[in-house]
Order: C-alpha cells, then sequence, then structure tokens
C-alpha cells in the first residue's frame, strides 16, 4: 500500500497517519450517516409518522457508506483510490434503487384520514449522483493505470 519514498514533488503522508486520521475522521461521517437519520426516523415514529424505509436499512446503509469514505481516505494515495471510488457510487446506486419501492411517509391527519407522501420520483432523480461518482472514478482509475504521480501532486503537493 505505500510507495516507499514519495514520488518527486509529493508529499505523502505515512500510513498510520492516514489510518489515524481516518478513524478520527470516521466518527463525525457515523454520526451524520447513522447517527441523524436514526434518530429523525425514531422521533417521526414517536409522532406517529410512520416511514416506509427500516431504521434497519438506513443503519446498514450508514454503516457501509462510512466504511467507503474511510477506505477512500485512506487509500487516496495509492491505485485503490479509484476502485473503491467505484464501489461506494455502486453501492449507492444500490442503496438508493432499493429505498425507491419503499419511500414513502404515512401521516395520520385524524381519526379516519391518513396522509401518504410518496418520494420515489425523488430518488430515482438522484440516482443521476452516484453514477456520476462512479464515471468519475473510473476516470481516476485510468489515469492511476497511466500515471499515478500527476493526481498525487496535485492531491499532496510537495511541502515547502
Amino acid at each position: 500500500m505505500s510507495f516507499g519514498p514519495s514520488p518527486p514533488g509529493v508529499a505523502l503522508p505515512s500510513l498510520p497517519g492516514r489510518v489515524a486520521l481516518g478513524l478520527l475522521r470516521m466518527v463525525p461521517v457515523f454520526v451524520l450517516l447513522v447517527g441523524i437519520p436514526s434518530a429523525v426516523l425514531g422521533y417521526l415514529a414517536a409522532a406517529g409518522v410512520h416511514s416506509g424505509v427500516s431504521l434497519f436499512t438506513v443503519t446498514i446503509g450508514g454503516l457501509l457508506f462510512t466504511a467507503f469514505s474511510t477506505a477512500r481516505f485512506i487509500l487516496r494515495p495509492t491505485r485503490a483510490f479509484g476502485p473503491i471510488g467505484m464501489a461506494r457510487g455502486g453501492a449507492a446506486f444500490a442503496y438508493l434503487w432499493l429505498l425507491v419501492p419503499n419511500a414513502s411517509i404515512l401521516v395520520a391527519a385524524g381519526m379516519h384520514t391518513s396522509l401518504l407522501l410518496h418520494y420515489g420520483s425523488a430518488l430515482e432523480a438522484l440516482l443521476v449522483v452516484p453514477v456520476l461518482m462512479v464515471i468519475t472514478a473510473g476516470l481516476v482509475t485510468a489515469q492511476d493505470s497511466s500515471n499515478l504521480t500527476e493526481r498525487l501532486r496535485a492531491d499532496f503537493p510537495a511541502r515547502r
């Protein structure tokens, strides 16, 4: 995973440093992707608003994205950066695709009345984002296969 000495004009952080920063970075990402959505779903359920998306699905999806984000951060100066980015984009596409059929909110508006809101079309429109993530990661992978130091000079400029 390491290059040995840094390529000329590049100041790569050490692997233990990247792992430590990645683990520190994982805490706010975990709170953002797992803690907040879980709390919102719990609050809505307590208020009588029922969602088609389960807490389990949101938790597993958040844990998966947290793991991919941390791995991508740690692997940034290696050739595995592009493929892990493609895996992250593919996982995001699959997650949104699986949410589309259950994307509804049921609100009880009275004794005999309820309101059903379906937001599957909005999630289908958001599927463009993971597709662009996969394309971008594929381009990074292609660039890294020809010359990894081109990207590294931009990502990790030499210290002055």
